[in-house]
């Protein structure tokens, strides 16, 4: 989440607009000073945090561009989330639910609707899809999970173990589902095992995080090969997911670069009642240039690790960006056979500008904005030219960038 969304959040809850928004900030607090962090059996991956020059043909053997097809049914307003399938994309829009889209890209039908009628719902965090069923399962922030056929048919809502906020959830194995909520000072894990009927909390996996990733309920889930991964937005570490714990599998080192466990530490204290004094803390917090790193995506594979960081630095003010303002965002991809990295903010020609969906041993996926179609231009699908494409009015497209072997 960006960090223009967290300050509105902190502006929301001193004001007192939103009830649900000011849950949030109360909800997470955590006082780790007198805690110790061992994550000694984590697999350290030391990466010098400065861009490279870095081209296509150096890590690409070629691109594929898929037009999610435009018309009034599908129109995508944010793509949050999207997994791929054997024959399908589901691509998770905004808030308001999933589309179904075939794998080149036509619109099939929609995956349940904003309403308050049966099958519908008051807004999507999260989905997953179901490999024994083929089932989808939305997540509402609200404690419901929704789930559907393929079709869009509505099975059931599933009324979820009561927590306070549930952030993400997605099928660990055949028997259970893992979640990510918000958790009061004191409570349980912010992470939570679910049998598979949705019923029942199985156990609370313990988590060591500072404060403030358990303040801001960012956690960024994936899977690859059956093992389901996870990362936060502080602090450097990427987490594997069991049915039985939370282990930290590999900790990103930036030297210098990166944020020390003590300048996190340092906002380790429990919230006060005074809305105002929490948002005085949370400004300080932004505008402290040794919290250097924000991570927006952590995902793994078996060959690889793919990391976006924003840096934190005297360029950009978090607190009052200037109109236009962009933070810089780094992409480090990390060749676990060989240990090696790159890293970029963008390849040379222009491409892979955005951050990315998804990621397997044979590719990435990022979303591919239609006002920087002109650096694909080479690459659209036969037929298909810039003069075809209304960039006001299109849909964003998906590229595929595929490894070399």
């Amino acid at each position: 989440m960006p960090q223009m969304i967290y300050s509105m959040v902190i502006k929301r809850v001193a004001s007192g607009v939103s009830a649900i928004v000011g849950s949030l900030l109360f909800l997470f607090c955590c006082d780790c000073s007198n805690q110790q962090r061992h994550h000694g059996d984590a697999k350290v991956l030391s990466v010098e945090l400065k861009h490279q020059d870095v081209n296509l043909e150096d890590l690409f053997e070629r691109v594929e561009i898929i037009p999610l097809e435009t018309n009034d049914s599908c129109l995508i307003t944010k793509i949050v989330a999207a997994i791929s399938t054997a024959d399908y994309i589901y691509v998770l829009n905004g808030g308001s639910g999933v589309l179904r889209f075939s794998d080149d890209g036509r619109f099939i039908n929609r995956i349940g609707a904003v309403g308050q009628g049966p099958g519908e719902y008051r807004f999507i965090y999260d989905f997953d899809v179901d490999s024994q069923s083929g089932n989808l399962f939305l997540l509402s922030p609200f404690g419901y999970a929704y789930e559907y056929t393929p079709d869009g048919i509505f099975v059931s809502r599933h009324e979820l173990p009561l927590r306070s906020n549930y952030q993400a959830m997605q099928r660990l194995n055949d028997t259970c589902w893992v979640s990510s909520s918000s958790t009061q000072w004191g409570d349980d894990s912010p992470i939570a095992v679910i049998n598979d009927s949705m019923t029942e909390i199985c156990r609370y996996l313990p988590i060591d995080l500072h404060a403030q990733d358990l303040m801001r309920g960012h956690i960024d889930m994936s899977r690859y090969n059956g093992v389901t991964y996870a990362g936060f937005a502080y602090g450097p570490h990427i987490y594997k997911v069991t049915p039985d714990s939370v282990e930290v599998c590999y900790t990103l080192d930036f030297g210098a670069d990166g944020t020390s466990e003590d300048a996190l530490a340092k906002y380790d204290k429990e919230l006060d009642q005074d809305p105002e004094v929490n948002l005085r803390r949370d400004e300080a917090f932004f505008a402290d240039k040794n919290i250097k790193n924000v991570f927006s995506t952590k995902r793994v594979t078996d060959r690889y690790v793919y990391v976006a960081v924003t840096i934190n630095d005297e360029n950009y003010d978090w607190n009052n960006p200037k109109p236009g303002q962009r933070p810089t965002t780094l992409k480090i991809l990390y060749d676990l056979t060989d240990d090696k990295s790159v890293v970029f903010d963008h390849l040379s020609n222009g491409m892979f500008r955005a951050n990315i969906l998804e990621m397997t041993d044979d590719y990435l996926m990022e979303i591919l904005l239609p006002r920087y179609l002109g650096e694909y231009k080479d690459y659209l699908p036969e037929g298909m030219t810039l003069e075809n494409i209304d960039v006001e009015e299109a849909n964003p497209m998906l590229a595929k960038f595929y490894f070399k072997k």
